[in-house]
C-alpha cells in the first residue's frame, strides 16, 4: 500500500488510476483507503472470481461500473463512466490474456472483441464519446507486424497511431499514443532482455475534438521516477523495472512492479455553447 501511495504522490497524483492483479473488493477497498489523502474519492472493480481483477481509482465520481465476463478463463473488463466535469468519459480496464507457452492470441481476440463491441455501442449512442481503454493488453503496439497474424489489439479494436484521422468522428480508429515515441524509447516492461509496450491507454476519436475532453497530444509517457528502475540494465542500456522480490510463494517489501506506469494528460475544454 505504501509503494502504491509513494508511485501516485510521485506522478503528482492523477486523477484516474487503472490497476490490474488486484487480489479482490476487500483488497481494492483497503488500496481506496491509503490514497484518500491523495484526493482518491471513488473505486470500482471487476466482479470475476479470480484474484486478478481490474480496478479504478477516481477523484472525479463514478456514475456506473459494468463488468463485462469475456470467455472463460478469462478476466473481465471493467468499464466505468466517470463524470470529469463534462460529457462523461468511459473508461474500460483491460488485462488480457498473458503470452503463455502455446498460442493464446485467441483468448486476447476474444477479449478485444468484447471491448470493441462496448466501444462500438458507445458510438452508436454518440459518435462524439470519450472513450479510453488503459490496462496490461499483453500485446504491443505493433504486435501484427511483430507476428504477422490477425491480433486483437490492431485488428479487432484498430489501434492506430495517426492522430490526424482521429479528428473525424467517422473514424473507426482508436489511437495509441505509443507510435508518438521514437521506437528506441518505447517499453513499459522488459522481457528477458528487451522492452515491450504491453500497457496501453487508448482513444476513441472523441478525446481529439477539443469539445469536453482532449487528450493532449504529446503527453503520453511511461513513469520513470528513478525509484521505479533497478540498476539492472536492457540491451539497450536502459534501466529495468524495479520489480517487486519474491521469495517462495511470498513478495517482499523491496521493489514496485515489473511494469512500469503509464501516463497521458488529458485537458476539459470549456462549454462554448
Amino acid at each position: 500500500m505504501d509503494h502504491i501511495h509513494e508511485v501516485l504522490q510521485a506522478a503528482d497524483k492523477p486523477q484516474i488510476v487503472g490497476l490490474v492483479e488486484v487480489e479482490d473488493e476487500r483488497m481494492a477497498t483497503m488500496v481506496l483507503d491509503a490514497v484518500r489523502d491523495l484526493g482518491y474519492r471513488n473505486m470500482a472493480i471487476t466482479k470475476g472470481g479470480s484474484a486478478t481483477q481490474c480496478v479504478l481509482l477516481s477523484s472525479f465520481p463514478i456514475q456506473s461500473v459494468v463488468s463485462l465476463p469475456t470467455t472463460s478463463g478469462v478476466r473481465d473488463i471493467l468499464v466505468a463512466s466517470v463524470d470529469v466535469g463534462g460529457p462523461l468519459l468511459h473508461v474500460l480496464v483491460n488485462h488480457w490474456k498473458a503470452k503463455d507457452s502455446g498460442e493464446t492470441e485467441s483468448l486476447r481476440i476474444k477479449s478485444a472483441k468484447v471491448a470493441r463491441a462496448e466501444v462500438d455501442r458507445l458510438l452508436k449512442q454518440d459518435p462524439a464519446t470519450d472513450i479510453v481503454l488503459m490496462g496490461d493488453f499483453n500485446s504491443t503496439e505493433d504486435e501484427h507486424r511483430a507476428t504477422g497474424k490477425t491480433t486483437g489489439i490492431n485488428d479487432v479494436l484498430r489501434t492506430t497511431g495517426d492522430s490526424t484521422s482521429m479528428t473525424a468522428q467517422t473514424s473507426r480508429y482508436l489511437y495509441d499514443p505509443w507510435f508518438e515515441m521514437p521506437v528506441s524509447q518505447r517499453g513499459s516492461e522488459v522481457y528477458g532482455s528487451s522492452w515491450e509496450s504491453l500497457d496501453h491507454i487508448i482513444m476513441s476519436p472523441g478525446l481529439f475534438d477539443r469539445t469536453g475532453l482532449s487528450y493532449d497530444v504529446g503527453s503520453f509517457d511511461a513513469f520513470r521516477a528513478p525509484f521505479l528502475l533497478s540498476y539492472q540494465r536492457a540491451a539497450d542500456g536502459r534501466q529495468v523495472p524495479n520489480r517487486w522480490q519474491e521469495s517462495g510463494n511470498h513478495h517482499g517489501s523491496d521493489g514496485y512492479s515489473d511494469h512500469l506506469p503509464i501516463m497521458a494528460e488529458f485537458t476539459v475544454w470549456p462549454d462554448h455553447t
